[in-house]
C-alpha cells in the first residue's frame, strides 16, 4: 500500500505542476557529439575479401594453391587503395592498419586450423600481416605500382593419405619492382623450403602446421 501511495503522491504532483505551467527539472541537455575532425577511413577499409580454397588432387596441386592463397594475401587490398577515397594525403595511416587487419582476419580464418588460440601463430601471422601492410603502403604512394610475387622454385616432396597431406617445397618472394630499398618482407624475399601440413576440411584443405627455413645458398 505505502508503494501505490507514494506512486499517487506523485502523480498528483506532476499533475499540478503542469496546470500552472511549471515542468520538473529534467537537468542539462546532454552534450552533442563532436563531430570527427579530419579525414575518415573510408568505409571499405573493412572490404571482404575472397580467400582462395586450398585444394588440388596430387600434392603438387596442393603446394600450388597455398603459394596462390599467398600472393592473393599480399595483394589484398591494393586495387582498394589506388581509388580516390585512399588518395587524401591526410587520411591516417591506420586506415591502412585497419585494412591490413581485416585481410589478416578473413585469411587466417579460413586458411589455418589456429587463427589467434596460440601466441607462436599470432607472431606468424604478424609477419605475414606487414608483407600485405608493404604492398598497402606501396599502392597507395604510387597506384601504378604492380605487385610483388611468391614463386615456387622446386616441388620437393609430398604425400597424400585420409588423414591430411603433406607437402615441400621451395619459393622466395619477389619483392614489387617499386618498393623502396629496405622495405622489410619479413624474409619471405629470400629462398626458402616450406613444410606445410594440411588436413581435410570439407571440400578443401586447410593449414595445421607450417614451418620457414631459410635455404643456403652454396
Amino acid at each position: 500500500m505505502g508503494t501505490i501511495r507514494a506512486a499517487a503522491a506523485a502523480a498528483v504532483m506532476a499533475l499540478a505542476l503542469a496546470l500552472s505551467g511549471c515542468t520538473p527539472d529534467q537537468g542539462p541537455e546532454p552534450a552533442p557529439s563532436p563531430a570527427p575532425s579530419g579525414p575518415q577511413c573510408p568505409a571499405d577499409a573493412q572490404k571482404p575479401v575472397e580467400v582462395p580454397a586450398l585444394e588440388g588432387a596430387t600434392p603438387e596441386d596442393v603446394a600450388d594453391s597455398v603459394v596462390a592463397a599467398y600472393n592473393a594475401w599480399w595483394r589484398a587490398g591494393m586495387d582498394v587503395v589506388r581509388t580516390a577515397p585512399w588518395q587524401d594525403a591526410q587520411l591516417p595511416q591506420a586506415c591502412l592498419d585497419q585494412l591490413a587487419t581485416a585481410n589478416r582476419t578473413a585469411f587466417a580464418s579460413l586458411l589455418f586450423t589456429t587463427a589467434t588460440a596460440h601466441p607462436s601463430w599470432n607472431g606468424y601471422f604478424d609477419a605475414v600481416q606487414a608483407v600485405d601492410a608493404a604492398n598497402l603502403g606501396l599502392a597507395r604512394e604510387n597506384p601504378a605500382a604492380t605487385a610483388g610475387t611468391l614463386e615456387m622454385a622446386s616441388f620437393r616432396e609430398g604425400s597424400s593419405t585420409a588423414n591430411g597431406t603433406f607437402i615441400k617445397f621451395e619459393a622466395r618472394y619477389s619483392p614489387p619492382a617499386h618498393a623502396a630499398a629496405g622495405t622489410d618482407w619479413s624474409g619471405f624475399d629470400v629462398l626458402q623450403q616450406w613444410y606445410v601440413e594440411l588436413v581435410p576440411n570439407r571440400d578443401q584443405f586447410i593449414i595445421n602446421f607450417i614451418e620457414h627455413k631459410d635455404r643456403l645458398q652454396p
